[in-house]
């Protein structure tokens, strides 16, 4: 058609980063029995996360073996719950940079009734305030965000979990 335009769709709302990839100085706590896996890696970082969110005067379950995936934990509070999955992917050996994990934080929707925060803005405190805990924690490095959809693709991520969306440029008209 002449004279039709697509005009870029503008984002709505802050843009909100669930998976986050970091380096972490904590050892490989793997237990192997002979080539028998015993316990995945990854539990003495799950459980600091868990101490860093009930610092923040969350209540968090105990840690719980999710698997392949890692590691599991959920929050509850009165305005929402989260489920995270942290898993260890261990000593890079590539780069030589230590040991390297990923956390997942997932928000749990069936809490998002009427009674509850539904604008996600609870949620997106709980990421902001995680990131600035893990950053001052000196046993967490070089975390990077990414949107759900992204992480796999390794996408280009970012350093904060929640930012203002970007907005295009309006059309220039004559």
């Amino acid at each position: 058609m002449i004279g039709w335009f697509k005009r870029a769709k503008k984002p709505s709302g802050p843009v909100v980063r669930e998976w986050a990839m970091m380096r972490t100085d904590f050892p490989d706590d793997t237990v192997w029995e002979g080539h028998h896996l015993v316990q995945i890696g990854g539990r003495n970082v799950t459980v600091a996360v868990k101490e860093i969110l009930e610092g923040l005067g969350y209540t968090v379950s105990e840690p719980e073996e999710g698997g392949d995936h890692g590691w599991l934990l959920s929050l509850r509070s009165s305005r929402m719950g989260c489920s995270f999955q942290i898993t260890d992917f261990g000593k890079n050996q590539i780069t030589d940079l230590g040991e390297q994990a990923a956390l997942l934080v997932e928000e749990d929707r069936p809490w998002r009734a009427r009674d509850r925060d539904s604008s996600g803005q609870a949620f997106r405190e709980l990421l902001k305030q995680l990131h600035s805990a893990l950053q001052n924690d000196g046993r967490f490095h070089d975390i990077i965000w990414y949107p759900y959809d992204d992480f796999l693709k390794e996408g280009k991520g970012a350093p904060e979990p929640v930012s203002e969306p970007e907005s295009p440029p309006d059309p220039v008209t004559n």
